[in-house]
């Protein structure tokens, strides 16, 4: 199996499972049913033992130390990283939106989309191992953790023990930016998943250097934010977002996973491309 191949498998399922659109049960208008929630992904490959995943054992960058993927996996040999982008419906509704709430369009991509990106990796998974590789998706791996509010062993929060962005600088997907998203080369309004395997796979180049080498700090991002938790010296502030988006959850009960309002990453130089390219 090779990395096209994964791609074109990714690809054509969510263009075809009806998991990538807004279900008639789950609108919240009765316009919305049926709404595309993300376009085709873009795919990354970074080896096992690549020097960066392994250093953050150590967590320079990261936060918390990072197990390397053979902890997902022993026989661990490839990582694959996949960036999938919303929708221009589901990002032009953000922008036209009130900027103290997410649009409703942006509420399904966060909830129905979030499930609907999980759905997709377990296909990916299953493709792999009826082909005779293993294959695991850590972040739906009973080891995984992610401390929110609730500090980690060392007393951290907003953290957890994979990060997908980290996974993604490796895999040569993109760079981190101001608003603490990853800016690809087609941008940075979408979401991130990622699965550890033993199909060996030629890494991507990486064509960047610096954590956030995409990122050219223009601030437009700050004035988006409605929580005000961004700023040019220390970034994204977790709390104050966290605790704006606790406003939005009390309005949406029912929406089990809110994530991010996504206003950061609309109308910005970075929504869909790489700033100045």
């Amino acid at each position: 199996m090779t990395r096209q191949q994964i791609l074109e498998g990714a690809t054509t399922y969510l263009e075809s499972n009806g998991g990538n659109r807004v279900s008639a049960d789950k609108a919240l208008r009765p316009e919305l049913i049926g709404m595309k929630i993300y376009d085709p992904p873009i795919i990354g490959i970074a080896s096992a033992q690549d020097d960066y995943l392994l250093s953050l054992q150590a967590a320079p960058s990261a936060g918390v130390p990072q197990p390397p993927p053979t902890f997902w996996l022993e026989s661990a040999k490839s990582v694959i990283s996949l960036f999938f982008p919303f929708t221009a419906k589901v990002r032009e509704s953000n922008f036209k939106a009130a900027l103290d709430e997410p649009s409703q369009e942006m509420l399904h991509a966060r909830n129905e989309g979030h499930a609907f990106i999980f759905q997709l990796c377990e296909h990916l998974k299953e493709l792999l191992e009826n082909m005779g590789y293993a294959a695991v998706i850590p972040a739906r791996d009973s080891r995984h953790w992610m401390a929110f509010e609730n500090p980690s062993q060392d007393g951290r929060t907003f953290t957890s023990n994979w990060s997908e962005r980290h996974v993604a600088f490796a895999c040569g997907v993109g760079t981190f930016s101001l608003h603490d998203g990853i800016i690809t080369e087609v941008g940075a309004a979408g979401r991130l998943a990622s699965l550890v395997t033993d199909l060996e796979l030629p890494p991507t180049a990486r064509p960047y250097r610096e954590l956030y080498e995409y990122c050219i700090k223009c601030g437009a991002c700050i004035s988006n934010c409605p929580a005000h938790a961004i700023t040019l010296e220390e970034g994204r502030s977790n709390l104050l977002c966290r605790d704006f988006l606790k406003g939005v959850e009390a309005a949406y009960k029912d929406r089990k996973y809110i994530g991010c309002c996504g206003k950061c990453q609309i109308n910005v130089p970075c929504e869909v491309g790489i700033p100045g390219k």
